[in-house]
């Protein structure tokens, strides 16, 4: 599951922050590192880390 705490957000991308957030966790799906049924962290430990609000998490 750390794979997921390397995930690099743009925020001055004309692409939403939830929507590259959304694609790169999809991409960890579709490549084999986050396997399925796996369990995500939780929706405040993400926000913090990534430095977004926890609603931009959930609607990823």
């Amino acid at each position: 599951m750390d794979e997921i705490f390397q995930i690099q957000l743009d925020k001055t991308s004309e692409v939403p922050i939830y929507r590259q957030l959304a694609d790169a966790i999809g991409a960890l799906a579709s490549d084999g590192l986050l396997p399925a049924d796996s369990k995500l962290p939780p929706i405040r430990k993400m926000a913090s880390h990534f430095g977004v609000n926890t609603v931009t998490v959930v609607t990823a």
